[in-house]
């Protein structure tokens, strides 16, 4: 009793209450209230089951991606009360619809931005089902400007080539202008990158072999600023503007 800080009367008023709720329920010290807001209800639940199972579905459209806040927003619409994002994603987790890998909680990389318009462009292209309707994916070429988050280039395109990049970029600089610098990732297209291999020998290293699109750029005093190996996703905000427009 002297360990636990009380009397002999109300270590037997805890004992009592144990013996005559041990049988019903787990016994507790104190009764804690639900908290509604973290509350999924039958009809939230069947509700929440059919969006996510849509979405499984549709993984190949909406690339397999699962927006918690998103259907947490629309829940609140629909119920016209607030609902926890994470009771949402724990609750996928739970019945099998979402599995947390460990690569999609990636590093954030932090980047400079440009004082002013006009003067770096991130381009990037995504493979996707941008046309549903025709069954069949297409590229599509995008150019934003890095401090506007203005699209300034696009271009949808059954193959990916050099060309259709140089018309992109055509597009771009006639209509906003020559920029300082295009913001790459590592895509051959782009840039010559040295591969290692058993099989493979360079004769030059990286960034000595002659690529179009960076002769293209070059020629017109443009340069070229390239993400780190494996970081596509440090060109975020072009990144963001394909899965905004899927």
């Amino acid at each position: 009793m002297g360990l636990l800080g009380i009397g002999r009367s109300r270590l037997h008023q805890l004992q009592k209450k144990w013996l005559l709720r041990s049988k019903k329920r787990p016994f507790g010290l104190w009764q804690r209230r639900e908290n509604a807001f973290h509350v999924i209800s039958p009809e939230v639940g069947e509700w929440l089951d059919r969006e996510l199972r849509y979405i499984r579905q549709e993984a190949e459209t909406f690339r397999g991606r699962f927006n918690f806040a998103f259907l947490a927003e629309e829940a609140q619409k629909r119920f016209h009360r607030p609902f926890s994002h994470n009771s949402f994603r724990l609750y996928s987790l739970k019945k099998g619809y979402y599995h947390a890998l460990p690569e999609e909680k990636g590093k954030v990389y932090t980047r400079f931005e440009t004082s002013g318009p006009g003067a770096l462009f991130q381009h990037d292209s995504s493979y996707h089902l941008w046309l549903p309707s025709t069954a069949k994916k297409h590229y599509v070429i995008l150019t934003k400007d890095d401090y506007s988050r203005r699209v300034v280039g696009a271009r949808l395109v059954e193959v990916e080539t050099s060309f259709e990049h140089l018309q992109t970029v055509r597009q771009t600089i006639t209509t906003y202008g020559i920029p300082l610098a295009y913001y790459l990732d590592n895509h051959s297209i782009f840039r010559f990158v040295l591969h290692q291999g058993v099989h493979v020998r360079y004769k030059v290293r990286e960034d000595e072999g002659e690529i179009q699109f960076r002769r293209a750029l070059s020629s017109l005093g443009i340069g070229m600023i390239y993400t780190g190996k494996r970081q596509a996703q440090a060109k975020g905000k072009v990144e963001k503007i394909f899965d905004y427009f899927q």
